[in-house]
């Protein structure tokens, strides 16, 4: 997804303008930590965790000599710190001219365990909001349009957590589970960013990997409109990696820097998924 966030209704009706998420509608006016996402290679996204450090997942991909684009520049990927068999690693970026990145935004690591208390905003490179999807004349989710080259923001919240995951629904608009800018995940977001609040500081607390549908989001059952049926979407729960993520941060950035990364700290659904790379 280009984080094309299936904003509930809202995003997939927009299916004309130039969304990087599925949503209900056109959400410009969402909370956003800035321009913190990133574009990996052709087919992820990224998040700005310091001036020269990036974090994504594994599964869409790449290494050394990638292509990230972020806050309109583009860069390359020199070095990576993956986490075992964990799908996240850490990548140091510098420009295509050889010279250490300065990236100007970029978030902290949550650390904490208290994920579902927060409203998230969502982003990414994905895919944007498709023609809507209809039976018997009523609307049920979107079909996933084409990708954007910008960064489309969203809103979500976490509805079950797990030991690995933060794992969300895309609602219908108006219904009591929706968020006001209700959004979801498409293929190209893989790598973006589930970010949330802390005492006023951003931090991403979820990187984005699987979504329900191939192609498509729904936000009620298509069959039998009695019965809602929101899509399902999980991100990694990035907490988990917070400690040794800053040790790895050590490693491959020793120098003093003005890092939101240092001190950064802070499912696999039992449903079949796809990721969304």
């Amino acid at each position: 997804m280009g984080f094309k966030f299936l904003t509930t209704l809202i995003v997939l009706l927009l299916s004309a303008q130039s969304f990087a998420i599925i949503t209900h509608g056109d959400y410009q006016n969402v909370p956003n930590p800035g321009e913190v996402v990133g574009q990996w290679g052709s087919n992820a996204s990224c998040v700005a965790v310091g001036e020269q450090l990036v974090l994504t997942t594994c599964h869409q991909g790449g290494g050394v000599g990638t292509s990230i684009k972020i806050a309109g520049k583009t860069y390359r990927a020199t070095d990576i710190h993956q986490f075992g068999d964990a799908d996240i690693r850490l990548v140091k970026i510098e420009t295509l001219t050889g010279e250490a990145a300065k990236l100007t935004d970029y978030v902290g690591i949550y650390s904490g365990d208290s994920e579902q208390k927060y409203i998230a905003t969502l982003g990414g490179f994905g895919r944007v909001t498709g023609n809507p999807l209809t039976n018997n004349g009523v609307t049920y989710g979107y079909a996933w349009g084409s990708s954007s080259n910008e960064i489309v923001w969203g809103t979500n919240k976490v509805t079950d957590l797990t030991e690995s995951a933060l794992v969300g629904n895309f609602n219908e608009l108006g219904s009591s589970r929706a968020t006001e800018f209700e959004a979801a995940p498409a293929l190209g977001d893989s790598g973006g960013g589930w970010f949330i609040q802390v005492d006023g500081e951003w931090k991403v607390a979820g990187l984005f990997r699987t979504v329900e549908r191939y192609s498509e989001t729904w936000f009620k059952n298509g069959y039998n409109t009695a019965y809602p049926h929101p899509d399902t979407f999980t991100a990694l729960r990035v907490a988990n990696y917070a400690s040794i993520i800053d040790e790895a941060v050590v490693d491959m950035v020793p120098e003093p820097m003005s890092m939101g990364i240092f001190g950064i700290t802070s499912m696999i659904v039992v449903l079949s998924r796809r990721r969304i790379s």
